[in-house]
């Protein structure tokens, strides 16, 4: 008898297309006779949440506990927090049951291309995350994210934030996930958590999965969970929690042997390492069969595709990606002409007409031979769109850059980084200004649109090296499509974490309590941009930002998603060019409401106290947990309530 394998993608993620692991994992094992069962947990949650029944529930429980928190003229800090954090006076809080099974209507049609109607969708599904964060206070829900304050420190707050009173997921868990479970007569449930904001998702899950069916044989992998643990050695085992075990760098071949072991009459335990260099060569196409492509939130499929693993350039002093312990993985490519075919075949299979080439970074002359051997191979040219993230080197010559607009090119994300040479040669980038700018104008013209993505901070970056960064995106406002400009953050497998002394780097640390090392802290050898010139770059940012029609992600004008992806396809490159339209933002009738003021008042000066704390514990004492804490706000002063009154009374 064979082994039953289901693989989960946990909340909380992208809910408007699936992610590349499950039909990369789906298909691998299917290829060598195992019966697996792909579960998107992320986009199932979401419909649950989404239902009218389930957010009336929510948004009544939000209500009382609103009222009671203003029941007191006097707010705690804990107290102040929470209120802080209610939407129950927030534009559309009475109504949002009623509306949502529209505004899903409106992301999986026709609609979605229609602004206002789109801008409304946008608004009820982000109240409705608001309402669940409020209703399982003091987590912080999002698409990109699931976090309360002091999860993810050590392997106790993680069983802890796991317990079913604070589970969000507990109703999807016992009423969906585990009936099906059953049904497929499952032997391995395994885990894919890509990103960090999965991965208290996952633990809770699988905390429920074992109370629930004891002698279920769970295992994880993924990037967030390699990164997470592959320093760590031998004690990384002292966070398998409910799992049976975790799988470091790539799974297939790993989740391969445990369910042969499994079958075997024999149960893996701990830390199992995969591969992070395999032969893309000996791995079947993605299977996206199973999936349920029509929950997606998107009018209709755009799915990914790893043509490619890893960066062939592998460099950059910043970077650490993927599934490695530092760096980026090895570079590989599938087969050209096989990729090709597979991918015109899947398109027919599965109704899409738009595919995500992921990977770190894609080499230009890879695409050229893919749509060359399709093109040789008879395939309709451009019956498909496609798009990736990309360098912007020499190699994208004008003649290059015609092809592949012409096999489908629909938009590049560039790497952009810096506008400083200075900068880019200290990252090790490779590139330069000049080219850079020459490629995304070449890339431009040709109708393709082009993202850029940069950041300031790099160590030893001063205050005129970032505004060259600036003057960049400014030069590049006619010829770009969308931006990024983030702010650096040190990455534990990156070349300046290896050698900080290299970067102007004093001492590279983490937080005593963080046991997981989930985050890492550096002192700089001296100060690098005063506190005037840090409020003068956020400013020159907001200035480029108010220029476009950009909202968070994953929707349309965030980055490389798949509402982008869309807009692009049917609007064009220029879909999100704004002309400064959001600079003067119009106050709504409720934003002078009392109640929202008051809300938003007490916000602020609670938000600033935490933000204090935090500083305090994470920069001066170098020390994080519940009880220091506890310790630091016991003596911050109460939040006086104005307008009680008017919070005992239903609103709208």
């Amino acid at each position: 008898m064979g082994t039953n394998v289901v693989i989960i993608y946990p909340p909380t993620a992208d809910p408007t297309s699936p992610y590349i692991s499950l039909p990369v994992l789906s298909g691998y094992l299917r290829s060598k006779g195992i019966a697996a069962f792909p579960i998107d947990a992320n986009i199932e949650f979401y419909c649950r949440l989404l239902e009218k029944k389930k957010l009336d529930t929510l948004c009544r429980r939000v209500e009382r506990r609103t009222q009671d928190l203003a029941v007191s003229g006097n707010l705690s800090h804990a107290q102040a927090l929470e209120l802080s954090a209610s939407p129950v006076y927030d534009k559309g809080f009475s109504t949002l049951p009623d509306r949502v099974a529209g505004a899903l209507r409106v992301l999986r049609g026709s609609a979605f291309y229609d602004d206002a109607a789109y801008s409304g969708a946008v608004e009820t599904v982000e109240l409705a995350l608001s309402v669940l964060s409020a209703a399982y206070y003091p987590a912080r829900i999002t698409f990109s994210s699931y976090r309360t304050p002091f999860a993810l420190l050590c392997a106790k707050e993680i069983q802890d934030e796991s317990q079913p009173d604070r589970n969000p997921f507990l109703e999807y868990i016992a009423g969906d996930l585990v009936p099906r479970l059953r049904e497929v007569h499952a032997d391995v449930v395994g885990f894919s958590v890509a990103f960090t904001g999965q991965l208290q998702s996952a633990f809770s899950f699988a905390y429920t999965l074992r109370r629930m069916m004891p002698d279920m044989y769970l295992t994880a992998g993924g990037p967030a969970l390699t990164q997470l643990l592959a320093h760590r050695g031998a004690a990384g085992e002292g966070f398998l929690g409910p799992f049976d075990s975790i799988v470091l760098f790539e799974g297939e071949t790993a989740l391969l042997q445990i369910a042969e072991a499994l079958a075997s009459g024999l149960r893996p335990a701990g830390i199992i390492t995969g591969s992070n260099n395999g032969d893309l060569g000996r791995l079947p196409f993605p299977d996206y069969e199973g999936l349920p492509l029509d929950l997606y939130l998107s009018p209709e499929p755009v799915l990914p595709v790893d043509f490619t693993r890893g960066c062939y350039w592998g460099r950059c002093a910043f970077c650490h990606y993927g599934l490695t312990s530092s760096g980026t993985a090895p570079y590989r490519e599938r087969p050209h002409r096989e990729t090709a075919a597979a991918l015109h075949a899947s398109a027919l299979r599965y109704g899409s007409r738009i595919f995500y080439l992921s990977g770190d970074t894609v080499s230009p002359a890879a695409l050229e031979h893919l749509f060359l051997s399709a093109k040789t191979a008879g395939l309709p040219n451009g019956s498909i769109r496609w798009a990736s993230d990309i360098r912007a080197e020499s190699s994208l010559t004008a003649d290059r850059i015609s092809f592949l607009k012409e096999s489908g090119a629909l938009a590049f994300s560039f790497g952009v980084e810096s506008g400083s040479d200075t900068i880019l040669r200290r990252m090790n980038k490779g590139l330069d200004r000049q080219t850079m700018q020459a490629v995304i104008r070449r890339v431009s013209e040709a109708g393709i649109a082009a993202e850029i993505m940069c950041f300031y901070g790099f160590p030893g970056e001063t205050f005129a090296e970032a505004m060259e960064t600036v003057e960049l995106v400014n030069e590049l406002d006619g010829l770009m499509s969308l931006f990024m400009f983030g702010e650096f953050s040190l990455s534990r497998g990156s070349a300046v974490a290896a050698h900080p002394e290299s970067f102007d780097i004093e001492e590279v640390w983490t937080v005593k309590g963080d046991e997981i090392g989930s985050a890492l802290f550096f002192t700089p050898l001296h100060e690098w941009k005063s506190e005037k010139e840090l409020m003068s770059l956020d400013e020159a940012i907001r200035v480029l930002a108010d220029q476009w029609a950009m909202r968070s992600y994953p929707w349309a004008g965030s980055l490389s998603t798949a509402h982008t992806l869309l807009r692009y396809d049917r609007n064009g490159p220029s879909a999100f060019k704004n002309a400064g339209n959001n600079r003067t933002p119009v106050k709504t009738a409720h934003e002078t409401e009392k109640p929202y003021k008051e809300i938003n008042r007490i916000k602020c000066i609670a938000g600033d106290r935490e933000a204090a704390v935090w500083h305090t514990m994470i920069y001066e004492l170098k020390t994080v947990s519940r009880e220091l804490h506890e310790k630091l706000t016991s003596g911050i002063p109460p939040v006086r309530l104005r307008h009680r009154a008017l919070f005992q009374a239903r609103p709208g």
